[in-house]
């Protein structure tokens, strides 16, 4: 067996917290920018007048995501 020194397992550790913070951080602006998009999408209907045809917020997100 292999002894790890406290500052190896320290620094394991550390790098391990960091990578984790940064898959989220690009998990969350990954999200934000889908919620920026199915926004968009939804104002450009309503701004377009199709309002009218009953679509509604939900059926243009999961347009978006089938998309």
């Amino acid at each position: 067996q292999r002894f790890i020194s406290h500052g190896d397992l320290q620094e394991a550790l550390t790098s391990l917290e960091l990578n984790m913070l940064q898959n989220v951080s690009r998990l969350l602006q990954q999200q934000q920018g889908d919620e920026k998009t199915q926004d968009a999408a939804w104002h450009d209907i309503l701004k377009n007048g199709n309002a009218g045809n009953a679509v509604t917020k939900e059926e243009v997100q999961r347009m978006l995501s089938d998309a």
